[in-house]
């Protein structure tokens, strides 16, 4: 008798941590959700854990695909929504904003999405993978070399560099 009562009681405990354990994964993965209807941004619909790039996150389709889906599917709104598994990120549809953002507000848009670790990855070090005031300072130490001036400047040594860069890969691509 006591045996049946503790079978019951297991499943029912199991029953029940297992159902909480779904709600709150559930919960976890869809509470942000709500980011862009609360701001009246137009957005696609997300799918719980994945957002809106189930086919992406899965290796179906490629990322640049992705986004293309969801750039066509708002045709006439100057801005997007959508979400990355719980992280809502916003898409720049208009090109006059585009243009106003990457040349006039260039220097208020420091974090880029991307995160390495320099310890781990040279490549951390470049401008692009660069977050924060980290990449403020060496913007201002690197933009004055890039001068339409200086450009001109390095015109002759960048092509000689090239012309010897390329008779290097054909040699050693011919041996």
């Amino acid at each position: 008798m006591i045996s049946i009562i503790l079978h019951y009681l297991f499943d029912y405990f199991t029953l029940v941590s297992t159902s909480v354990t779904v709600l709150l994964l559930y919960y976890f993965s869809t509470s942000t959700y709500d980011k862009w209807q609360k701001a009246k941004v137009p957005h696609m619909k997300p799918v719980p854990l994945f957002g809106n790039l189930v086919k992406s996150l899965l290796g179906l389709e490629n990322h640049a695909v992705a986004y293309d889906r969801i750039y066509k599917q708002f045709p006439n709104e100057k801005i997007c929504g959508f979400y990355q598994m719980r992280t809502p990120y916003l898409m720049i549809l208009d090109p006059e904003l585009i243009n106003s953002m990457l040349i006039k507000d260039f220097a208020n848009f420091t974090d880029h999405g991307f995160y390495m670790d320099p310890s781990i990855n040279l490549m951390s070090n470049s401008l692009f993978f660069m977050n924060g005031q980290r990449w403020k300072i060496m913007r201002q130490k690197l933009s004055p070399g890039f001068t339409s001036g200086k450009l001109k400047l390095m015109y002759d040594q960048v092509k000689a560099c090239s012309e010897e860069l390329l008779n290097y890969i054909s040699k050693k691509s011919n041996m």
